[in-house]
């Protein structure tokens, strides 16, 4: 018999950063990580409106701590970092989704479940 083995946070959300557009958090509880420019102009609108609340990473913004720089893995690793840094300063309720087309497709770490 086989055992699978679900994959952890990292290997989830590598996964996901190294074809994301950008990477956003409201300040709280909600990180998402933008697959594409469209949710990205979505989250730009939206609550996410701090300058070091979203940062993208397929392409340079002007403003500074708004983009990473590098290869894929290496602007996938430092925004793992980022990303892991909001989620330890978010509150108790915290999340994070993967967002396409301005729509939750998959919850990378559901509400109130803590990084594996």
């Amino acid at each position: 018999m086989t055992t699978r083995h679900e994959p952890s946070t990292d290997a989830l959300l590598r996964d996901a950063l190294r074809q994301a557009a950008a990477i956003s958090w409201d300040g709280c509880h909600k990180i998402c990580v933008l697959m594409d420019e469209g949710s990205v102009a979505v989250a730009e609108e939206a609550e996410h409106r701090a300058a070091d609340r979203i940062v993208h990473l397929n392409h340079h913004d002007n403003r500074p701590n708004r983009h990473l720089d590098g290869t894929v893995d290496e602007k996938a690793e430092a925004a793992l970092a980022i990303v892991r840094k909001w989620f330890d300063e978010s509150c108790s309720l915290r999340f994070i989704e993967r967002v396409v087309e301005n729509t939750v497709v998959n919850d990378l770490v559901p509400q109130g479940e803590d990084w594996a």
